[in-house]
């Protein structure tokens, strides 16, 4: 395969995703509370290289859904130690505590059990 095809298929793949977030941009005209596609659009957006405006998007979302697993969970998939991704902590931090919290709950009834 020559450097050639190898270009040629980066840039067919980027091609097919920039189709998908417009399509996604479409979806959110006509259903603009759509949080799947909103995580979707800024994930979208992450892997196109444009950050910014993905950090910006899932920021807008948590604000709408501060509780929503799927938009906390991908906003934090790989957060690097990098200074440049510190906005990324406190979502890191809820997620953490949610994790916890869940399984206090869950162990709670077995240990109740446990010694009754």
């Amino acid at each position: 395969m020559s450097n050639f095809d190898t270009q040629d298929t980066r840039w067919s793949v980027r091609a097919a995703r920039e189709r998908q977030l417009t399509d996604i941009d479409e979806l959110l005209r006509s259903r603009p509370d759509a949080i799947d596609a909103q995580v979707e659009r800024a994930n979208l957006l992450n892997v196109l290289d444009r950050q910014v405006e993905s950090r910006d998007a899932f920021i807008e979302i948590l604000q709408k859904a501060p509780t929503d697993f799927r938009a906390l969970n991908e906003f934090v998939v790989a957060n690097p130690p990098d200074e440049r991704w510190a906005y990324r902590r406190p979502a890191v931090n809820k997620i953490i505590n949610a994790v916890k919290a869940m399984i206090i709950r869950a162990a709670a009834p077995a240990a109740t059990r446990k010694a009754g």
